[in-house]
């Protein structure tokens, strides 16, 4: 999950290194492809995690977790984004807050706050940025250094990676949610037969599985119900649940027996775990 990987780290990071800890990324892009924007103009990204010492004095200068930021060029989450490399302000003046918060409304917020020390690092995959762990102590506490820097950079680099795994994961997801509902069957029976149908994996459900079924019209009056399950999850399995509710349309149209029909259906999906195309199936 995004949002859960994202809070991992700013969990970890406050109170015990930062007062505030705020995880930002760019707005998905296909294929990962950096932002023209990174090169000159502003940036927009989208706020992951938000975790403080004291929520209630910062919420205005920081934002909410799921919301989208723009950054103009001149601020610091900007040129981090940019170079992909950390920026630190050990002490934080006024000029200072004008560039590292997003707006007006903000920086007179953070200086509510009592804003002492800042810390940008960028979060990077694939040897791009793709977002910001931006990180901010008080006046209680000392100035970040560069062993804080180093030590938040190692935190980031895992959290990149791991935003990075996330992201991909539920890409592929949903193009496996998208195949087997639209592989999956709006049934049209007879006028003289009413069908009501309910998918509800056993898995869990962030799982994709290739449970499927199906309601074919034959013959004389008769009526083929389907039900199947492929081993397995995700795009193969999806896709292998595709082929066979379609073979097994084929065999029943032509009006032979369950028991035939179910053999055609194991021949399938013998050659399928031959050639490692996808796992056996069951169907009834």
């Amino acid at each position: 999950d995004i949002t859960q990987t994202a809070r991992e780290p700013a969990d970890v990071l406050v109170p015990g290194l930062s007062d505030i800890a705020v995880v930002d990324v760019l707005d998905s892009t296909p294929g990962h492809r950096r932002p023209a924007a990174l090169d000159s103009g502003p940036v927009v990204v989208r706020t992951l995690a938000v975790k403080a010492a004291c929520p209630t004095e910062v919420a205005p200068a920081v934002g909410t977790a799921d919301e989208l930021v723009r950054y103009d060029a001149d601020r610091l989450v900007t040129q981090c984004l940019r170079t992909g490399h950390p920026v630190m302000v050990a002490h934080v003046d006024e000029g200072d807050l004008a560039r590292i918060a997003r707006d007006a409304g903000a920086a007179a917020s953070l200086a509510g706050s009592g804003i002492q020390s800042y810390l940008a690092i960028p979060l990077t995959t694939r040897g791009e940025p793709s977002g910001v762990l931006s990180l901010t102590r008080g006046p209680n506490a000392l100035p970040f250094t560069a062993d804080d820097s180093i030590l938040a950079g190692e935190l980031a680099g895992r959290t990149a990676v791991s935003l990075d795994n996330a992201r991909l994961y539920e890409s592929v997801r949903d193009t496996a949610v998208t195949l087997q509902r639209s592989l999956l069957p709006r049934p049209a029976p007879r006028e003289s037969l009413e069908v009501a149908t309910r998918c509800q994996p056993a898995v869990a459900a962030n799982e994709v599985g290739g449970d499927w079924f199906d309601v074919i019209p034959l013959a004389e009056d008769r009526t083929a119900l389907v039900v199947g399950d492929v081993m397995g999850s995700g795009i193969a399995a999806a896709a292998a649940m595709g082929r066979l509710r379609t073979t097994t349309a084929t065999p029943a149209d032509l009006g032979l027996p369950p028991s035939e029909v179910l053999r055609h259906l194991d021949k399938i999906t013998g050659a399928f775990a031959r050639t490692g195309r996808a796992s056996p199936s069951r169907s009834k």
